[in-house]
């Protein structure tokens, strides 16, 4: 009795949390949903789209209902542009983890867009 004086404001926070986490994760079948997302960053950062695809996801492990879902994307655009869909990446409504990141400018002029290419992981159900 003395530990459930605050059980119904301890369930409240709790399902407020699992509404929160339930709207930042993706679904892995929703390809045209989860291709929207990035098209979406394409527009808010300025950045060219040059290759998206997303990779087969492994089955959840036993006992756990979330998995990892692998993108590998190519961005083309000015460093602050190249930066900003990082950050939005890192920061923006699904939760993503970046595994690599490989940054190529052209040796011609420092004027010439940077090509971004990340493999990243974003946190999904089957």
């Amino acid at each position: 009795i003395k530990y459930s004086a605050q059980l119904k404001e301890q369930l409240e926070t709790l399902t407020a949390a699992n509404k929160e986490i339930d709207s930042r994760i993706i679904r892995a079948t929703q390809l045209g949903t989860n291709t929207q997302y990035f098209y979406k960053l394409q527009s808010d950062t300025g950045v060219k789209l040059l290759d998206f695809r997303q990779g087969t996801a492994a089955a959840p492990a036993k006992g756990k209902s979330f998995i990892s879902i692998p993108f590998s994307v190519s961005v083309q655009g000015t460093l602050p542009q190249v930066l900003k869909f990082l950050r939005e990446l890192e920061s923006g409504t699904h939760y993503c983890r970046v595994l690599t990141a490989t940054c190529a400018g052209n040796a011609s002029g420092r004027t010439q867009p940077l090509t971004l290419t990340i493999n990243l992981e974003m946190l999904g159900l089957p």
